[in-house]
């Protein structure tokens, strides 16, 4: 997902290509969003450039499918077919990093997404869209950002709309993770489906609008560039709740595809009353062979493996608290360790600690 719009554009009367070299230049229809309280309005990016603000408009759905396509790297996108006439304008402007965006259709477009590579935060400025992961769909609200998710598919429905999009590179978010969780760089899981209160989405705002100046200016240094693209992924990180991906290298090989499915069902719900029954359900496995594919290879049961999850989600916690933010007791029933002391002592056996003292570091 790494390249969203052509180099060039191909030979189509209907599509309009422009590239905008000027910072004093503004993409034709949008409002300077250094001036302009609430949601900036940009953005779709070339990896590889240090900076590049690029246009698309035109009637054609194919080729409005073709661009969506190669945005979510490889996934098919088709256009419902109707009477009406059918307009699309993309537009984007940024880095290798951090790229806005700006997606507007007045038809209906469909993509199913077999997995994004980078981090995609979108909401809507007007129109409607929903989202699909397995039997669940909710739809999106006006205002309200969403993360797409990054470890499981998905289809994106975008009814007539216009969307912001901030899209921030999987490696780049990764390595400023690393500073949360003091861990090796490693993929992020998010929880999605789950609206953000209000004080996050107002926080989500400043930082979008705060960043949107640089990120549109040609004449930005890249210093000036780089620490703007770090505090927007900050506050990515603040905002959205989130956790790293542990998945086990035993479960990584094809013939386990369900049961590494099943692992990261564990992993993205673990806040939520769930039992490793619900996750072999959930990608059509008897809990048996889960039990007996944990016991192969990790040599532990699915129940041990999914407290183990708990544990490291209070260990972040923790991590991120102090004893004037938190308790150990209300951050450990947080994530259903009722009796403190049985807690206590599995987290000592875990990290080599007691829980206070991670608190107190």
């Amino acid at each position: 997902m790494s390249t969203i719009l052509p180099s060039a554009p191909d030979a189509d009367d209907d599509v309009v290509s422009q590239r905008i070299e000027d910072p004093a230049a503004r993409l034709p229809g949008t409002t300077n969003p250094a001036t302009v309280g609430g949601d900036p309005d940009p953005v779709f990016t070339e990896a590889g450039a240090p900076f590049v603000q690029r246009e698309m408009s035109g009637r054609s759905r194919e080729e409005a499918a073709r661009l969506m396509e190669r945005f979510y790297g490889g996934a098919r996108v088709r256009s419902v077919p109707s009477s009406r006439p059918f307009q699309f304008r993309f537009a984007s402007s940024g880095d290798a990093h951090i790229t806005l965006r700006m997606a507007s259709v007045t038809g209906t477009m469909i993509s199913e997404v077999s997995k994004l590579d980078d981090y995609v935060v979108t909401w809507l400025r007007e129109g409607a869209a929903a989202l699909t992961v397995g039997d669940t769909s909710f739809a999106l609200t006006e205002g309200q950002p969403v993360l797409l998710p990054t470890t499981v598919s998905f289809v994106f429905e975008a009814q007539p709309s216009r969307q912001n999009v901030v899209q921030i590179s999987g490696p780049f978010l990764d390595g400023v993770a690393s500073e949360r969780h003091g861990g090796d760089v490693q993929p992020l899981v998010f929880r999605y489906g789950t609206p953000l209160p209000d004080d996050a989405v107002a926080t989500w705002r400043r930082a979008v609008t705060a960043a949107t100046p640089v990120l549109t200016d040609a004449a930005a240094t890249r210093l000036v560039r780089m620490e703007t693209n770090l505090q927007l992924a900050r506050t990515l990180l603040d905002v959205f709740p989130w956790h790293t991906q542990h998945v086990p290298e035993a479960f990584l090989v094809p013939r386990l595809t369900r049961v590494r499915a099943a692992v990261e069902f564990l992993h993205n719900n673990a806040h939520l009353p769930i039992t490793p029954a619900d996750a072999a359900a959930n990608v059509g496995l008897h809990t048996r062979s889960l039990q007996n594919a944990f016991q192969r290879h990790l040599e532990l049961s699915p129940t041990e493996y999914l407290r183990r999850i708990r544990l490291d989600r209070v260990r972040r916690d923790l991590l991120e608290h102090t004893p004037k933010t938190a308790t150990v007791n209300d951050l450990a029933r947080a994530w259903g360790f009722g009796n403190l002391g049985r807690f206590a002592t599995a987290y000592q056996q875990r990290f080599g600690e007691k829980p206070n003292e991670t608190l107190r570091r």
